[in-house]
């Protein structure tokens, strides 16, 4: 009997047979999926080349989900040369013109940083909205950001956190940490601590270390919980000595209170290969 292990790399060689079959009768879904095995080494060994001699044939053909990952492609040099202007941002123009949300994301970071294109901080909002109304969080959390310090739309802090709050109620950590500084700050909303720390906690079990930092604060300075809560400090500000714990109040009281980190998406770009699989 085939371990459960054998049994899936048994399953996975029969899919990369199939859909060799399929793809080479000119089936671009088969065409894509057959790329994403050859780029990720799932059932025949590893050939980025080849990879990307898969995608171009579907996307050749239309496919937005091949569109994107050449476009991925051409932006990291996998299996091909980096080919910012002439290739990347042409192929996210393709699939993003086909409503697919990753590609309209980082189609609007190219345009908000320049890369590949001229930068435009308008067409930048423009292709995160197009994302965000399609429920994609991480354009949402973008959009929030744009809308909170004017980049290529007029402020507007209601705005700003309305979309932070759709990106964080889908559960997107940098999102949630956002409304905490917000909340903590009385930015756009009227100031509630306990909502800041509310926000600080969704974040920081999703591993943001601004986040934990700011609810260790949160707890050693007494906002919430009761005053002094070492306990809580201490796993939170990872300390393991209440003088460290002082030093770093002292150090956040210094800085006015809640840092602020830098709030745009750290991971504006989405780079995983898209499959039908």
């Amino acid at each position: 009997m085939l371990s459960e292990w054998d049994w899936r790399g048994d399953k996975l060689a029969a899919s990369f047979l199939w859909y060799h079959e399929a793809a080479d009768q000119g089936n671009a879904h088969a065409q894509l999926n057959l790329g994403v095995l050859y780029e990720n080494g799932s059932g025949v060994e590893s050939d980025l080349e080849l990879a990307v001699a898969w995608y171009r044939k579907a996307a050749d053909q239309g496919n937005p989900n091949a569109e994107y990952n050449l476009a991925v492609c051409y932006e990291n040099g996998t299996g091909v040369e980096i080919n910012l202007e002439k290739a990347a941002v042409a192929w996210y123009h393709k699939a993003a013109d086909q409503e697919h949300t990753i590609a309209q994301l980082n189609l609007g970071a190219c345009y908000n940083d320049g890369s590949g294109v001229e930068k435009n901080l308008e067409m930048a909002v423009t292709w995160y909205r197009k994302a965000a109304d399609q429920g994609y969080a991480s354009a949402q959390l973008n959009l929030g950001f744009c809308y909170e310090n004017g980049s290529g739309v007029e402020k507007n802090l209601e705005q700003a956190i309305a979309w932070y709050l759709k990106a964080a109620e889908l559960r997107n950590a940098r999102a949630q940490f956002n409304l905490g500084v917000c909340y903590a700050n009385g930015r756009g909303v009227e100031k509630n601590l306990e909502l800041a720390a509310l926000w600080f906690q969704k974040a920081a079990v999703q591993g943001i270390s601004d986040a934990q930092n700011n609810l260790g604060w949160s707890y050693v300075s007494g906002q919430v919980g009761r005053a002094w809560d070492t306990d809580q400090a201490k796993i939170l500000l990872g300390c393991p000595e209440r003088e460290h714990i002082q030093f770093n109040l002292g150090y956040f009281f210094f800085l006015h209170g809640i840092s602020d980190t830098e709030r745009f998406s750290k991971s504006r770009r989405a780079h995983l290969p898209v499959s039908i699989i």
